[in-house]
């Protein structure tokens, strides 16, 4: 099972599954029903992106640490976030099955 690790930025839950939803600057215009319950997967995020961050089950960024755009404003939303995982964008793509674990900040490809 192939595991990333990045920094919790914001804790709702202990666990979380669902499936990604790959977002870059690129593809930000999408609906926000693209994304709604999905876990959103970005290298990082920015303020036109905040309208699909709160439609989303957790948020997962590439860069960033503690005091990022995708940390603060996930927790002003209580949206759960890690932030800081490397090759995360690599590793991801649209449609991956996942488990976050927010006490260690651990994320694990189920399929």
């Amino acid at each position: 099972m192939k595991t990333l690790r990045g920094r919790v930025a914001s804790k709702t839950e202990r666990i979380i599954e669902g499936t990604v939803k790959m977002v870059s600057p690129e593809n930000f215009s999408m609906d926000a029903s693209e994304i709604k319950g999905k876990i959103m997967v970005a290298e990082f995020t920015f303020v036109d992106l905040e309208f699909l961050m709160k439609h989303a089950k957790a948020v997962l960024t590439e860069r960033g640490g503690l005091l990022s755009h995708a940390a603060i404003i996930s927790r002003e939303f209580g949206i759960p976030c890690v932030v800081g995982i490397k090759n995360l964008t690599k590793e991801l793509k649209d449609g991956d099955r996942i488990r976050i674990d927010f006490e260690t900040g651990k994320i694990y490809v189920i399929s």
